[in-house]
């Protein structure tokens, strides 16, 4: 018997395997088709297949082909012929993010789920209590918030809602003080479980201006290292929240920040790419540049601390300890010095 359900498995996973690989051929092959009518008449056969993954199959081919209008059409055409499906839910979802009332997205979001039951909300109910956070609906968002935690851990959501919570940081009721109360602990009970402690690895690096700065001249402090580059879309997109956490801790000697570039493209010695960079946009930040090494092809500084992603932030206590590190960023700007504070605080 289990050798037979084992078989069943085997077979399942194949099957989707396959399909997966299908799905991938077909795109390419009409990508690259040259005979357009052979390409014309499989993709009318994709349009009018009873089955959704079909028509999403074409769908995907005009998207990549840059044709809106098409993919639009489309989606509309999705909606009638499989009303309750995915598609029609992604494009009730894109409906839902463009209504411009508060009051409307609320009914709509109910209509939402009595319509496409049985499917995942979570991303419904994430932008639902980011909508709830910025209005001052303290039902709604606990709500939604109860709901996330639900189905998922709810951490990666938080960021955003306590942003929208702190457009009203000055008038916030209880019942919304209460939520932001529970948001933040449970954002900071995650942190906890991020906790590591490891000896960094010391360094010296040249700044924009020439001046060679040590891992080990700032020891006594917390550092907080940020790698990153210019072509890195995450990277800069953190960084008015990082220079709201920099203007933070600006009057205090025991914190200290450096971003490290690393990885730069186009240019064997970035400095003069990376003072630009910094200037136009205004940023107060201490840049160190990690260069590829000329013999080894490597970036001694990034590879010291296994870096394997951008942007990667490493917390260092005044010990010279790891304590944090995190790779990735939040879309949250008004968030970001609070995660670096609890960070901060929880090593000191």
């Amino acid at each position: 018997m289990k050798k037979t359900l084992f078989s069943i498995l085997l077979l399942f996973m194949s099957i989707c395997v396959v399909a997966q690989e299908s799905r991938q051929e077909i795109l390419k092959r009409l990508m690259d088709s040259k005979d357009s009518i052979a390409s014309d008449r499989e993709l009318q056969r994709l349009v009018n297949s009873d089955q959704e993954d079909q028509l999403s199959l074409a769908i995907s081919f005009y998207r990549m082909k840059n044709a809106p209008a098409k993919v639009d059409s489309l989606q509309k055409l999705a909606g009638q012929k499989f009303p309750t499906g995915s598609i029609a839910y992604n494009n009730a979802i894109g409906v839902f993010s463009k209504k411009p009332n508060y009051s409307e997205k609320v009914v709509m979001a109910e209509e939402i789920k009595k319509h496409f039951q049985g499917n995942d909300f979570t991303y419904l109910d994430r932008l639902l209590a980011i909508e709830a956070a910025k209005n001052n609906d303290c039902k709604t968002l606990k709500n939604s918030y109860n709901a996330i935690k639900e189905t998922t851990s709810g951490i990666p959501s938080i960021p955003k809602i306590v942003e929208g919570l702190l457009v009203n940081k000055t008038n916030l009721s209880d019942c919304m003080k209460e939520i932001y109360s529970e948001l933040t602990i449970d954002y900071r009970n995650h942190l906890k479980s991020k906790l590591v402690n490891e000896e960094a690895p010391n360094f010296s690096l040249k700044d924009l201006s020439g001046k060679e700065v040590s891992l080990a001249s700032l020891k006594g402090k917390t550092i907080i290292l940020d790698f990153w580059a210019t072509w890195c879309g995450p990277c800069v997109n953190s960084f008015p929240g990082m220079q709201k956490a920099v203007d933070k801790y600006k009057n205090d000697s025991s914190v200290a920040f450096l971003f490290i570039n690393t990885s730069e493209r186009g240019t064997e010695d970035p400095t003069e790419k990376l003072r630009k960079f910094i200037d136009d946009r205004n940023f107060t930040f201490d840049v160190l540049v990690d260069q590829k090494d000329k013999n080894t092809k490597k970036y001694a500084v990034s590879d010291a601390f296994q870096i394997t992603g951008l942007p990667t932030k490493i917390i260092i206590d005044k010990n010279g300890q790891i304590r944090f590190k995190i790779i990735g960023s939040n879309d949250a700007n008004d968030f970001i010095p609070i995660e670096i504070t609890m960070m901060v605080d929880m090593i000191k």
